[in-house]
């Protein structure tokens, strides 16, 4: 029985990475993002609508070592787990991040206050352009492959 399911855990592994890295940082950045505002849901719950930027601050807090592990290891494949490249690159995922935010909230400005865009068509659009600037920010900046 382990032996059929490490054998069917092999297969899968082999599949996953023989899909194209943009694909699989959607797919990952759609569960993180699904996850992410479930929990943000849940500290509404327990701490109350009146707290929901502290909630919002648990849940970044929280959700950023939730994707910087899921993108580490199901988009980018990187085997590096010492502690110095961790921080390293977590230091500049949460970057890459802040940077998103900050397009995302002069695109969000632009849509809705300049062109008069419904609100959430407007941060659909930002949320494309941010995942393209998340992607890219993650591949050439945080996990960036050092050639030897």
């Amino acid at each position: 029985m382990v032996k059929i399911f490490t054998r069917l855990w092999r297969q899968l592994w082999t599949q996953w990475f023989r899909l194209p890295r943009p694909f699989r940082f959607l797919l990952v950045g759609g569960f993180n993002t699904v996850s992410s505002y479930g929990l943000f849901l849940l500290f509404v719950g327990l701490l109350g609508e009146q707290r929901y930027q502290l909630c919002l601050v648990l849940q970044y807090i929280f959700f950023s070592f939730v994707a910087y592990t899921t993108q580490k290891i199901f988009v980018f494949a990187d085997p590096i787990i010492n502690f110095k490249t961790i921080t390293h690159q977590y230091s500049r995922a949460a970057m890459t991040w802040v940077a998103g935010y900050s397009i995302n909230a002069v695109l969000l400005h632009l849509l809705v206050q300049k062109l008069s865009l419904n609100l959430y068509l407007s941060q659909l659009l930002a949320m494309g352009v941010v995942a393209i600037a998340n992607y890219y920010g993650l591949k050439t900046f945080a996990f960036k492959v050092k050639k030897t």
